[in-house]
């Protein structure tokens, strides 16, 4: 069943029907109008966008191609490409989160996901060669 707006609803009922008699009514409609714009607001009002914010999502965009120039000019064996991208994936981490103030779900996602593929780093060489893949404990034929 359709709810009718005040106006069909006056229409119908005649002089008996008055919007300042039923202000129970009205309150309610206020409050779910209310619920939903505060949970609107809650769900969609991203954090403020900082310099240094800004500088830590250009830096981890960046990491990538930093790690690859540093491979290309120092090779796979040496450790300086992986410490490079370790401190440049840690110094974006430091400066994207915020200062004061709360994240968003969606940013608190994407910070544990950023978090989580802090575990690749044991995988790529030359940590993995060094400390893993000649291990007692992973025997690899």
């Amino acid at each position: 069943m359709s709810s009718l707006p005040p106006a069909s609803a006056s229409a119908l009922l005649g002089a008996r029907y008055d919007a300042t008699q039923t202000p129970l009514l009205e309150e309610l409609k206020l409050r779910k109008v209310y619920a939903e714009e505060r949970r609107y607001l809650e769900v969609e009002r991203p954090t403020e966008v900082t310099l240094r914010s800004a500088l830590g999502e250009v830096l981890w965009t960046l990491r990538p191609l930093l790690y690859l120039a540093a491979l290309y000019r120092y090779g796979t064996r040496s450790w300086t490409p992986w410490l490079l991208s370790l401190a440049t994936d840690a110094l974006s981490r430091r400066l994207t989160l915020p200062s004061r103030g709360r994240l968003t779900k969606s940013e608190e996602a994407e910070t544990s996901r950023r978090l989580l593929l802090w575990a690749f780093y044991l995988l790529r060489s030359p940590f993995f060669e060094r400390f893993l893949y000649r291990s007692r404990w992973l025997r690899f034929p």
